[in-house]
C-alpha cells in the first residue's frame, strides 16, 4: 500500500529571464517610476505571444529567478462574484494571476471531452462564414477516387495558408485548382516557371516548388493517390510535415489523427492551462491531448478544423471572446479566471493552496502575475535580436547589338536535392552575394562584384569592369537586418556569353514576368505609363494631341522597349524610395501616438492620430523622401525624353557621371525644390487619405488593423494614390520642366521654379497644368494599391512571426 505524502509547497512569485543584455528582476510599475541603476527594466513589451506559425521556434529557458517570501498582509479586500450569463464580462477577463504551483491533473482532458459534440455543433454552425471553398463535408460514402482528389484539394489549401491569410489565399486557391484540377494535371508541368506565375503574389515560392514535387512524387509512387497513412505521408510526400500530414489526413480519409498548428496550440495552452516553453514536454501535452480528443469522434477532420477554427476566430491572442467560446467550461484558464475572481486576495489564495509535493506539475513555469488571467497562456517569449547582415547587390547592364541587357540570377530551390527553405529560395534578383561582415569595407565589395562578373562574362577585360557604388538601403525580415549595397557595372560586348541554368540575360521589359520582388514589379508596372506623362509634359504644344497619340508616336519611331527608358535608375532607387517613405512616417505615427497616451487622446494606445497629423507624418515621409526621390526622378526623365537617335546619356550611369562632371551636385539635384514642395504637399494628402478611410472602415465594421482585407487595402491604396496626384499634378508638371530645362546659357528656358510657373501660365493657360494627366491616372490605382497592400502583408507577417 502505498503512502501519499504530507508533504506541502507553498506559494513562490518569481519572474527571471535569461537575454543577451543584462536585465534586471520584472518591475511591473509605470516605467517612469522603475528604477534600473543603469540597467534595463524587463516589462510587458518584452513579450510575445506565441504566433499561428507552423514552425515550432526554439527558446532558451529562464534563469536566475528571484523570490519573494514576504510575510503574507492581514489586510483583506471582498471580490465581486460576477454572473456567468454576462457574456461580455465573460470576455474581459483582466484579472490578477498568481504564482501557485499545481497539480498535474489541471492538465487533464477529461473536462473537455463531454464539450465535444457542442463544439461539433458550433463549427457546423460557423462553417461556411468565411467562405473557405476547401472546406467541405465529410462524406465517408466517397470512392477511394474522390477521396484522393479531396486530398489534394485539402493538401494545396494547407500548403497555400502557411503563413498566408484565408483572404489571400481564396483567389489564388480557385485559380490553381481552375489551373491544375487533378494531381495529375500538376505532376505533368515540366517547367516550375509555370507553376510559379500561378503562384505569384503569394510569396514563399518554395511552397509552390514542393507542391509540384509533391505531385510528382505521389503520381509516380503512389498511383496518384496521397497516402492515407499520416507517418508514410510525412516521410514520403515533399513539403507535408505533421501538421498538414494530420490535417489531409483527418479531412479527406477520416484519419483519427490530430492537426496541431500555431492557432490550436494557444488553444490547448489556455484549454490546459499549460505555462510552459515551447519545447518537447510542453509539445507533447498538447500533442497527447488533441489526440485523446480526436479518437472520440467519427469526424475527426471536422474536430480539428473546428480546433482550428476556434483557435483562429475565438481564442485568439488578444482579447479572447470567452463568453463565445462552446469549450469554456471544461477550459481550465478560464477556470482559474473564475476562481482569482472569487477569491479576496493573493495573500489569502496563497494561505489556501496546497498541493501535494510529488503531484506538482514539472513542466509549467510559475503562472505570472500580469493581470490577464486568460492570457497568461500560453507562456510568452523574449524575442530574439535580429541578426544584422549585408549583401552586395550587383547590377549588371550589357549593351550588345544595339540593345540592352541585364543579368538576373535565380536564388537556389534546391540544396543537395532537398527543396531549399532559404531566404528568398527560388526568386530571381540581381545577383547578390551575402559577407561575413556586417559592415564590409569597399575591398570585399568590389571583390564580390567582380567575382559576379567573371562568373557571367569570364572572358570580360578586367580594366572594364570598372564598378561603381550606387548607394545602400537597409531591408527588414523577420529575423535578419539585411543591408544591401548596390554596385553598379556597365559592358559593352559584341555577343551576350551563354548563361547558366540559375542565371539569365533580360530585357529590361521583361523583368515583370519574372519572380521578382515586389517594389522592382511595381517599377515595371508603371514604367509605360509614366514615360507618356513626362513626354506630354515635357513636350510643346501641339506636339502630341493626347494620350494615345504620344503612346503610338513612341511605339511607332522608337519601338516597344522605348517604353522602358530610364527604367534601371527607379529601379535601383525605388526600395529606397518605398523604405524611406514608409519608415519615415510608421516612426512619425509612433511618435505622435505616444504623445497621444501623455495626452489621454487617440485611444488607449494612442494610434488613432487625427487629420492635421497624419497629414503631418506625410509631410515627414515626403521629404525625407525626396532627398533620393529628387535625383533619381530627373535621371530618369533625362533618359526617358532622349530619342533613339543622338542620344546624350547611354545609361543611369552615364547620366550621372556627364551631369556631375559638367555641372557638379547642383546639376544632379536640379529640381529639388520644387521637388520637395510635391514630396511635402503630395505625402501629406496620400497617407492621410490612406489612413482616414482605413480607420473608417475599421470604425463600421467593429475591426481590428490586421483584420483589414487585402481587397480594401488596394482600394484604399488607390484612392489615396488619386489623392495624391489632385494635389500635386501641377506640381508635378512644373518639377518635370525644370528637370527637362537645359543647365545653363541659351539651352535654359527658366530662369527659377517662379520663372517657369509665370511662363507655363502665360504661353499654354491652365491647360499647361493639367498635360499628361490621363496615363497618370490610369497608372495611380495600380502602383498606390499595390504599394499599400504589400506594405499591409508584409507589416502583419512581421507582427505575427515568433522569432
Amino acid at each position: 500500500m502505498s503512502r501519499k505524502s504530507t508533504r506541502t509547497v507553498k506559494i513562490v512569485q518569481y519572474t527571471g529571464l535569461d537575454v543577451e543584455e543584462e536585465i534586471i528582476e520584472l518591475d511591473m510599475r509605470p516605467s517612469k517610476k522603475r528604477k534600473t541603476n543603469g540597467k534595463r527594466a524587463m516589462a510587458d513589451e518584452d513579450f510575445t505571444v506565441i504566433s499561428s506559425d507552423d514552425d515550432i521556434v526554439e527558446y532558451a529557458p529562464p534563469s536566475k529567478r528571484t523570490s519573494n517570501t514576504s510575510k503574507p498582509k492581514e489586510k483583506k479586500s471582498k471580490g465581486k462574484k460576477r454572473s456567468s450569463e454576462d457574456s461580455e464580462a465573460d470576455d474581459e477577463l483582466a484579472l490578477t494571476g498568481v504564482s501557485v504551483p499545481h497539480s498535474k491533473t489541471l492538465h487533464n482532458v477529461g473536462k473537455i471531452k463531454p464539450l465535444v459534440g457542442g463544439l461539433l455543433e458550433w463549427f457546423d454552425s460557423v462553417r461556411d462564414t468565411r467562405a473557405m471553398p476547401w472546406r467541405k463535408e465529410y462524406d465517408p460514402s466517397l470512392s477511394d477516387e474522390e477521396k484522393a482528389q479531396r486530398a489534394y484539394e485539402v493538401l494545396v489549401s494547407e500548403i497555400m495558408l502557411q503563413q498566408t491569410q484565408v483572404t489571400t489565399v481564396i483567389p489564388y486557391y480557385n485559380a490553381w485548382l481552375e489551373r491544375f484540377p487533378t494531381i495529375k494535371d500538376l505532376a505533368a508541368v515540366t517547367d516550375i516557371e509555370e507553376v510559379n506565375a500561378l503562384w505569384k503574389g503569394l510569396g514563399y515560392y518554395r511552397r509552390a516548388k514542393a507542391l509540384l514535387e509533391a505531385a510528382k512524387k505521389v503520381v509516380k509512387d503512389y498511383g496518384g493517390r496521397i497516402p492515407k497513412d499520416i507517418a508514410v505521408m510525412e516521410k514520403d510526400v515533399p513539403g507535408v510535415g505533421r501538421y498538414t500530414a494530420g490535417a489531409v489526413g483527418s479531412i479527406a480519409y477520416g484519419v483519427k489523427a490530430p492537426a496541431v498548428d500555431g492557432n490550436v496550440q494557444r488553444l490547448f495552452a489556455r484549454l490546459l492551462a499549460i505555462h510552459a516553453q515551447p519545447k518537447k514536454a510542453a509539445l507533447d501535452l498538447i500533442g497527447n491531448a488533441a489526440t485523446k480528443l480526436v479518437k472520440t469522434t467519427d469526424r475527426p477532420g471536422d474536430l480539428n478544423q473546428a480546433f482550428i477554427e476556434l483557435g483562429s476566430t475565438i481564442c485568439k491572442p488578444q482579447n479572447p471572446a470567452c463568453g463565445s467560446c462552446p469549450l469554456k467550461d471544461g477550459c481550465a484558464a478560464y477556470r482559474l479566471a473564475n476562481e482569482t475572481r472569487l477569491t479576496t486576495t493573493l495573500e489569502e489564495q496563497a494561505e489556501d493552496t496546497l498541493v501535494d509535493i510529488e503531484d506538482v506539475c514539472n513542466v509549467c513555469e510559475p503562472f505570472p502575475d500580469n493581470g490577464r488571467a486568460v492570457t497568461r497562456f500560453p507562456m510568452k517569449v523574449i524575442k530574439k535580436a535580429q541578426r544584422r547582415e549585408a549583401s552586395v547587390v550587383t547590377v549588371l547592364q550589357a549593351k550588345s547589338g544595339g540593345q540592352e541587357w541585364v543579368f538576373m540570377a535565380q536564388r537556389p530551390a534546391k540544396v543537395n536535392g532537398k527543396i531549399c527553405a532559404g531566404l528568398l529560395a527560388g526568386l530571381w534578383e540581381f545577383p547578390t552575394t551575402d559577407l561575413a561582415e556586417e559592415e564590409p569595407g569597399l575591398p570585399e565589395q568590389l571583390k564580390a562584384t567582380r567575382a559576379v562578373v567573371k562568373k557571367a562574362v569570364p572572358n570580360a577585360d578586367s580594366k572594364e569592369v570598372l564598378p561603381v557604388v550606387v548607394g545602400d538601403f537597409l531591408h527588414l525580415f523577420s529575423h535578419i537586418r539585411k543591408t544591401y549595397i548596390v554596385l553598379l557595372v556597365t559592358l559593352s560586348l559584341d555577343s551576350l556569353p551563354p548563361a547558366k541554368d540559375d542565371a539569365k540575360w533580360v530585357k529590361p521589359d521583361k523583368v515583370s514576368s519574372m519572380n521578382v520582388g515586389k517594389s522592382s514589379e511595381k517599377v515595371l508596372v508603371g514604367q509605360p505609363f509614366d514615360i507618356v506623362k513626362v513626354r506630354m509634359q515635357s513636350s510643346p504644344p501641339g506636339t502630341y494631341s493626347g494620350m494615345l497619340s504620344c503612346a503610338g508616336g513612341i511605339l511607332k519611331n522608337e519601338g516597344p522597349l522605348a517604353f522602358y527608358k530610364g527604367t534601371l535608375s527607379p529601379l535601383l532607387g525605388i526600395g529606397v524610395c518605398v523604405s524611406i517613405q514608409f519608415g519615415a512616417v510608421e516612426s512619425t505615427k509612433r511618435w505622435l501616438a505616444k504623445r497621444n497616451v501623455e495626452a489621454g487622446r487617440g485611444g488607449p494606445d494612442g494610434k488613432m492620430l487625427s487629420g492635421v497629423q497624419l497629414v503631418g507624418a506625410g509631410v515627414v515621409a515626403g521629404l525625407s523622401n525626396g532627398v533620393v526621390s529628387g535625383p533619381v526622378e530627373h535621371i530618369r526623365i533625362r533618359l526617358q525624353i532622349q530619342g533613339n537617335e543622338n542620344k546624350i546619356y547611354n545609361g543611369p550611369l552615364d547620366a550621372v557621371r556627364k551631369i556631375y562632371r559638367n555641372y557638379g551636385i547642383a546639376g544632379i539635384y536640379k529640381g529639388q525644390a520644387v521637388t520637395l514642395c510635391r514630396e511635402a504637399v503630395g505625402y501629406g494628402a496620400y497617407f492621410w487619405a490612406y489612413e482616414k478611410l482605413v480607420q473608417r472602415h475599421m470604425a463600421s465594421r467593429g475591426i481590428k488593423r490586421e483584420e483589414v482585407s487585402p481587397g480594401y487595402a488596394v482600394l484604399f491604396g488607390a484612392a489615396a494614390g488619386y489623392a495624391l496626384w489632385a494635389c500635386i499634378y501641377p506640381i508635378d508638371v512644373i518639377k518635370t520642366r525644370m528637370q527637362t530645362d537645359g543647365f545653363a546659357g541659351d539651352s535654359r528656358k527658366y530662369k527659377s521654379t517662379l520663372d517657369c510657373v509665370r511662363k507655363v501660365w502665360r504661353n499654354e493657360g491652365i491647360n499647361g497644368f493639367s498635360r499628361g494627366l490621363i496615363p497618370t491616372l490610369i497608372r495611380s490605382p495600380f502602383a498606390n494599391g499595390a504599394t499599400f497592400v504589400f506594405f499591409e502583408l508584409a507589416s502583419r507577417a512581421l507582427a505575427d512571426v515568433d522569432i
